[in-house]
């Protein structure tokens, strides 16, 4: 009940910031607090959040391909379809082989608007691979997955959940289920060839610490949000993670591992410092 009531009540702070300038208008200069608090607070819920911005990474690999990478779009209480349609226009514009969606495809969603809210993807132009995280598998909230399978067995869109796919004649890519769930079943790197090309999706990168002695040629993850609300030397106690992780790449175990700070919100539909983004990761 919280989330709503900040949801909705903070369309109020657009009559303190009129009520602000008013009063400056009238001479009282300490209403300038007021007008600038205000513009913090409109920039933070209604302005950053909304924003899309797009990233390009260049990763040695070995291989080669090109790919748009988005996580946590969090889409139900605070964004919707018409959100996620525009990320997809936008990959569509990018020239990318595919798209992965790295898990927490939903918070506190209707669930009886779920085949509608990822209809957007069957827009997209190039296959797309989605994973689930531990949003939609209960921690917390509602263990959503079986509602998810049901959805995207309708939907152009490929969700895997431990499943091993081709993606190309040379590369694989491996679809972990959500590590907060115990159901990241990492015995699957075992059955892929050295040979291969793998690419893993993984919502939490704690799990690449967890993988047996063969190993991915990169993992595509999300889960920390960047912190969200990225005040410096403050946001990282936020990130819900074991490992020292942020954002970017890192090299976990000889194993690569790719953070985005997604695209969504939990808790408070805020950002600051770390607007929505849609990494576009070039391999070679």
């Amino acid at each position: 009940m919280i989330f709503f009531i900040f949801f909705y009540g903070s369309y109020l702070i657009f009559p303190l910031l009129l009520a602000g300038i008013i009063l400056i208008a009238k001479g009282r200069s300490a209403a300038w607090l007021l007008v600038i608090l205000s513009g913090l607070i409109i920039w933070l819920r209604f302005v950053e959040p909304n924003m899309i911005t797009i990233e390009e990474h260049a990763i040695q690999q070995g291989f080669e391909g090109r790919y748009a990478l988005i996580s946590d779009p969090h889409l139900g209480l605070y964004k919707g379809e018409d959100f996620l349609e525009r990320v997809v226009a936008i990959v569509n514009e990018q020239n990318v082989d595919a798209l992965f969606i790295a898990g927490d495809l939903l918070y506190k969603p209707d669930v009886t608007s779920l085949e509608e809210l990822f209809s957007p993807l069957e827009k997209s132009t190039v296959p797309v691979y989605v994973i689930v995280g531990n949003h939609d598998a209960g921690v917390p909230g509602d263990d959503l997955r079986t509602e998810l399978t049901e959805v995207f067995e309708k939907n152009s869109a490929t969700l895997l959940n431990n499943e091993v796919v081709q993606l190309d004649m040379n590369t694989k890519i491996v679809g972990l289920g959500s590590l907060w769930k115990d159901d990241a079943d990492v015995s699957l790197l075992n059955s892929v060839s050295d040979e291969e090309n793998i690419i893993v999706l993984a919502h939490n990168p704690d799990v690449v610490a967890t993988y047996p002695n063969s190993f991915a040629d990169i993992t595509l993850s999300g889960h920390t949000h960047g912190g969200q609300i990225r005040i410096p030397y403050l946001y990282k106690s936020r990130i819900p993670t074991e490992g020292d992780f942020d954002k970017g790449l890192y090299v976990v175990k000889g194993n690569k591992v790719f953070i985005t700070t997604g695209v969504g919100e939990v808790g408070l539909p805020m950002r600051l410092n770390n607007p929505p983004v849609i990494d576009i990761i070039t391999l070679y």
